[in-house]
């Protein structure tokens, strides 16, 4: 593809206070379903690299505008966390990729343990000290979020995006309401051959360029 603007999709959707937006991590951009010129580009949100924070004008259905420090008060405005583009996209990515970095899924190694969360199979990289997606390398649960529940090791996993959520989701459930069907303990295997998995990935860590670190800065844009 010579122009990263005609990659056509298909797109994830998600919605923002009503508008559907397009996710187009080829182009790093939002983009209102309704009316394509309405976009929000990765630059009008800030990184923190396991999330994307976006301050939303739900009247101007764009970035809001203002200080982001005193957003709080102001009528239609908020705040929302989004996932990385990678990871809401995908397809999107693997298109960037292979017109910027040729040959990249060379480098996507496949000799790791692989643990199973919810029937969808992970990775065990501890190079990135994560568990990371077979099928989406840009899909990350950082082995922080393993616990111990009821004796046994897991993770509170979201099968509708095939990661963790956010820790505000948590306070939409009040502690006797129980959780959504979608959000799941996802067992890991017991202790001891946990610790195995993680052992043998660190053994196996050998160190390559990282595909992971992808920013708009660096495509060229």
């Amino acid at each position: 593809m010579e122009n990263l603007n005609d990659y056509n999709g298909p797109f994830p959707v998600i919605n923002l206070v009503g508008t559907d937006f397009l996710v187009n991590a080829c182009t790093m951009e939002l983009i209102e379903e309704a009316d394509h010129s309405n976009r929000i580009d990765y630059f009008e949100m800030i990184d923190l690299e396991d999330h994307l924070e976006l301050v939303y004008d739900a009247q101007r259905k764009s970035s809001y505008q203002g200080r982001w420090d005193q957003y709080h008060d102001k009528e239609n405005v908020q705040l929302f966390w989004l996932r990385p583009f990678g990871v809401m996209d995908p397809a999107g990515m693997k298109e960037l990729m292979d017109n910027i970095k040729p040959g990249w899924r060379t480098t996507y190694r496949t000799d790791l343990p692989i643990v199973k969360l919810a029937g969808t199979d992970f990775f065990a990289d501890e190079q990135r000290n994560s568990f990371r997606q077979k099928d989406n390398p840009w899909n990350l649960i950082h082995f922080h979020e393993v616990m111990q529940l009821n004796g046994g090791f897991g993770i509170y996993y979201d099968t509708r995006i095939n990661n963790v959520p956010f820790p505000h989701e948590f306070d939409l459930y009040g502690p006797n309401a129980g959780l959504p069907e979608h959000i799941v303990f996802a067992g890991l295997p017991p202790g001891n051959e946990l610790a195995v998995i993680l052992e043998s990935a660190k053994l196996n860590d050998k160190r390559q360029p990282d595909i992971y670190s992808l920013s708009p800065q660096q495509k060229g844009r």
